[in-house]
């Protein structure tokens, strides 16, 4: 590998002790990291060392000006001294970013107390924070020398530092002016005694509960530069030893003076930068002695560069947010139905205020997303789709344009623009993108200053895992009142779709933040006795699905037939397509006792039906067709489902081919679906493999229901068909709900409403929607949300019982 020889005794030179030499660490990362941007950091970084002059900083009040001016004649007899205070600052001059400047390049901090000192704001506010914090993170110096008598002793943060001159004595309190210079010059001769600071790093022997490390400075121009597109081609990166090397060669770029055995548990770490390229480095893969971090409860978060200027926001998510989903699918791109139905669901089931068209939009295009900015005001914005690569290589992502019918590619600053003109604007950006690469780091930073919380997607390469990595980071933030740089640092641990740990946590998502605090609680649904959140879902269509769930788990428990399929209908608005996802909820709920595993695939309806066989295939092999296992023909769809199980023994697995509800009889009708029935039965189901069933929902949205059921079962009497792998049944009409189907099923699932009101409430809500089932359903929905105070109703109605019977 002629690339590593050339540059391998860089390698040698650079990495710590053991580094090269670890058996399972193939050569294949090394060649990831850009080598001569290694060369060119050390050579940067040795060449900046070179007459290195000590820095120090002088904080003190102008009202002390005599004494500063004592100080610095001693400290500047002293070879190798540069010493900064306020009065180096030319005419003209930014003098904030010059104080700001001196603060984070120093390496001893003297600072003249008094109580002209400790009254000052800017001292207090700006000068002492940013000291103290490089003290605790960095082992800068800090020097207090005490110049008058004042409460000093009383301020933790000051009496915590060993004070000059000995025991804290006043310069000021003896009037001997050869006195105060004697002192003045032990002072001077022990800070030259000190030597200048020959680490390149900042030596963190303790590392603290909260660490800011920023990048900007010169000790870390050396941290390598990565090509995250070369690192993700790199396989050897999922697996656990790889990943464990790499983080233990970062964590001792980082901590190199850390010399205990076991770093502490619950690190909230902190890396600041301007160069992107940092970004990219693997921080999430931390580690030390073969342990990694995040199993210890490290988080990490990032931003752009940090001053005194800037300042980290409290922020609060609101009990009931504002939530919006933004979903452009581009055709043929990546199907977004079955993720919006699950957030739906896990959403609502927890936080009874996040119902679809009120606290929970959905936008589909560009032009949506920007007037969903202005009219909704949403607090929390949800991207789930795909990015684009330009010419120059940057990512952006990819928007439906309503207006002119076709695919935009939106950049950081387009993305940011609109969100800046909200009045009010969101604390959560979730950018949930396929085709990440190393993150959206361009995003991150063109938002951070606009939003406290910035998450993006990294190393996305599957449709299931971005679905089920945005469902549940979502879920812990907005309906379990977690922080978001901690959910995202415990969601490797949670996802089930990828195959290895080693995997998930490669996949872990960047996060931008600019909070200190976030304050959130988990919210109790009013109703909290319901006995099934997802009760919106089950009302009424009792027959119908009973027919489903039995003898779909018997086919699942016997082991035949193969499939079992099933038509209904309904007109519109009756909860024909709701239906399907009924199916889905409660069958993923039974069939666990089974062993069982339950897919759901979702095929488009052929366009045109001149060559149906074809037709019928090629919409099968649409549906099945994903990244992770490319579908050529109809043979690759049993692997397909076997690779579902993941190797799980004995697992099987029940294939939901859900069907797009059919809305026209143009192409798609009683007499179409029985040519599709046979050739279903005939070329499709034999393929499956053992421990493989089918299940297949057709759905029709008719005018005329009674006429269509005499289509299916008289004119082309579907039910006679002689199939030889598949049952096939039609089921009973959706009707209109009617008051007794929800009395019923309000007692079912013991959702709770004012007894005396009850009937009543329910019969204004059917005259509302004149037994509309979608529309019902809706008005159920608010219903339930509403706060109805059910414990005073409970002792009032047992004091009347005691009253009744009181005997």
């Amino acid at each position: 590998m002629p690339f590593v020889d050339q540059y391998f005794d860089v390698h040698v030179l650079y990495f710590p002790l053991g580094f090269a030499n670890e058996l399972n660490f193939k050569i294949g990362v090394l060649c990831s990291i850009c080598i001569k941007g290694l060369r060119r950091s050390l050579a940067r970084h040795n060449g900046s060392r070179k007459n290195m002059k000590k820095k120090i900083f002088i904080s003190y009040s102008h009202e002390n000006e005599d004494w500063k001016k004592r100080v610095v004649k001693h400290l500047g007899v002293l070879p190798d001294i540069e010493i900064w205070d306020d009065r180096r600052i030319k005419a003209g001059a930014n003098w904030l970013q010059e104080i700001e400047d001196a603060l984070n390049t120093a390496e001893i901090a003297i600072l003249l107390v008094s109580a002209d000192f400790l009254a000052s704001e800017f001292i207090r506010e700006v000068e002492i924070p940013r000291l103290l914090q490089r003290r605790q993170q960095e082992g800068l110096i800090v020097f207090p020398v005490i110049l008058y008598d004042c409460p000093w002793k009383k301020l933790p943060w000051l009496s915590e530092i060993n004070a000059r001159p000995k025991d804290g004595k006043p310069l000021a309190k003896d009037k001997d002016k050869a006195y105060q210079e004697s002192k003045l010059a032990a002072i001077a001769e022990e800070i030259f005694e000190l030597g200048v600071l020959e680490k390149t790093i900042p030596s963190f022997s303790k590392i603290p509960e909260r660490c800011f490390i920023e990048t900007d400075k010169p000790e870390f121009q050396s941290l390598p530069e990565i090509d995250p597109e070369e690192l993700a081609r790199f396989g050897d990166h999922l697996k656990e030893q790889s990943q464990l090397t790499l983080g233990e060669y970062l964590f001792g770029r980082l901590f190199p003076g850390f010399q205990d055995s076991a770093p502490p548990r619950g690190v909230d770490l902190h890396i600041s930068a301007s160069a992107a390229n940092l970004f990219l480095l693997p921080w999430h893969v931390l580690s030390h002695d073969h342990v990694f971090l995040s199993s210890l409860g490290w988080s990490l978060s990032l931003s752009g560069p940090f001053s005194s200027q800037s300042r980290w926001e409290s922020c609060t998510l609101p009990d009931s947010p504002r939530v919006l989903l933004v979903v452009p699918q581009p055709p043929g791109e990546l199907a977004t139905d079955a993720h919006l139905e699950e957030l739906n669901d896990e959403l609502l089931a927890r936080n009874h205020t996040l119902i679809a068209g009120r606290n929970l939009a959905v936008a589909v295009s560009w032009e949506e997303f920007a007037e969903r900015l202005e009219t909704f005001s949403p607090q929390v914005i949800y991207f789930y789709g795909i990015c684009s690569v330009d010419s120059g290589g940057a990512r952006k992502l990819c928007m439906a344009s309503r207006k002119k019918n076709m695919c935009l590619d939106i950049g950081p600053e387009a993305l940011a623009a609109p969100i800046a003109k909200m009045p009010e604007r969101p604390v959560l950006v979730y950018l949930n993108a396929l085709d990440s690469s190393a993150g959206l780091v361009d995003f991150g930073l063109a938002l951070e200053g606009l939003v406290p919380a910035v998450i993006s997607s990294r190393y996305l390469d599957s449709n299931q895992i971005a679905s089920e990595q945005g469902l549940k980071l979502l879920t812990d933030i907005l309906t379990r009142g977690a922080l978001p740089h901690r959910a995202v640092a415990t969601l490797f641990g949670r996802l089930d779709t990828p195959r290895t740990t080693a995997q998930a946590r490669w996949m872990t998502p960047l996060i931008f933040r600019r909070y200190d605090e976030w304050h959130a609680k988990s919210p109790e649904t009013p109703a909290r006795k319901i006995h099934d959140p997802r009760w919106y879902l089950k009302i009424d269509r009792v027959t119908q699905f009973s027919t489903v769930a039995t003898q779909t788990m018997q086919m699942v428990r016997e082991g035949r037939p193969n499939c079992q399929a099933f038509v209904w209908y309904g007109t519109q608005g009756q909860g024909v397509e709701k239906f399907h996802h009924r199916l889905k909820v409660e069958l993923d709920e039974y069939l666990l006792s089974f062993n069982a595993h339950v897919h759901e695939v979702r095929p488009e309806w052929p366009q045109e039906l001149d060559r149906p066989e074809i037709a019928f295939q090629d919409c099968l092999i649409e549906a099945f067709d994903t990244r992770e296992f490319p579908i050529r023909g109809l043979d690759d769809i049993p692997g397909a489902i076997r690779n579902l199980t993941r190797g799980a023994s004995g697992r099987q697995t029940l294939v939901y081919v859900r069907h797009l509800p059919v809305i026209s009889p143009r192409l798609i009708n009683p007499k179409s679906l029985k040519r599709y029935l046979k050739w279903w039965d005939e070329n499709f189901i034999p393929l499956l493999e053992r421990n493989q069933f089918a299940l297949l929902g057709i759905s029709f949205i008719v005018k005329n229901p009674s006429r269509f059921q005499g289509l299916i079962l008289e004119k082309e009497r579907l039910e006679d068909l002689d199939l030889k792998y598949t049952v096939f049944r039609l089921l009973d009409e959706m009707e209109r709900l009617a008051a007794r189907d929800i009395v019923d099923f309000f007692k079912t699932h013991n959702i709770r409403l004012p007894i005396r009101d009850r009937d009543k409430i329910i019969a204004q809500i059917l005259k509302k929607t004149g037994g509309h089932y979608e529309k019902t359903v809706r008005q159920l929905q608010i219903l339930v949300e509403q706060s109805w105070d059910l414990t005073d109703e409970e002792e009032s109605t047992e004091r009347q019982v005691e009253d009744e019977y009181n005997y």
